[in-house]
């Protein structure tokens, strides 16, 4: 997972760096709640640069739309382990659950909808 990965000085010093060049942004690390248990990569990417004037579910049309998931697979997000309200703009997400290394953290899980 991302924050295994990097210290968080790095994590701190790559968000500045996003937030200086795109200070209309905000960055956001998109990862599996659950990753020992499903170890498949559902999404093609972990690291998403989002624009502070769209939705959540703007978001969430965009990664599944990016992701390899079959048309019966169900996404679901989470940020600090609660959904939030999908018209939610990412500028509120972003004030309200940034951590203290500026990246904004969210997990999802799959579902399998039809059996």
């Amino acid at each position: 997972m991302f924050k295994r990965e990097k210290s968080f000085d790095k994590r701190l010093l790559e968000s500045q760096k996003l937030y200086e060049k795109f200070p209309n942004h905000c960055p956001v690390i998109c990862e599996k709640l659950f990753p020992e248990y499903d170890p498949d990569k559902t999404l093609v990417k972990t690291k998403y640069l989002v624009s502070l004037d769209i939705s959540f579910s703007r978001f969430i049309y965009n990664v599944r739309k990016q992701s390899i998931l079959s048309k019966h697979t169900a996404l679901f997000f989470f940020i600090n382990n609660i959904i939030p309200p999908l018209n939610s703009l990412f500028s509120t997400l972003y004030d309200s659950y940034k951590e203290n290394d500026g990246f904004l953290y969210i997990t999802y899980t799959t579902e399998n909808v039809f059996g």
